[in-house]
């Protein structure tokens, strides 16, 4: 299955000044087979909303908060 990734430039860039990750890092962890994915029904009025906890490839711990916009999992930070 092909993963698609869309964000907003200005969020990105905020998150790397914040964080220090990339989110060109951040979706790696989707490549992460120990990856855990919970769904976030807390935040999730109009979407559903699933957060996935695992490494990315540089072997830091990232929490990537996403949405599944169609049949292909495709992501919006």
């Amino acid at each position: 299955m092909e993963l698609r990734f869309e964000w907003h430039e200005k969020k990105a860039q905020e998150n790397l000044r914040k964080h220090g990750i990339s989110f060109e890092e951040a979706k790696t962890v989707f490549n992460d087979p120990f990856s855990i994915t919970i769904t976030d029904s807390k935040h999730s009025d109009h979407e559903e909303r699933y957060i996935d906890i695992g490494l990315s490839s540089r072997n830091n711990l990232v929490v990537v908060v996403y949405t599944d916009r169609t049949s292909i999992k495709y992501s919006h930070y």
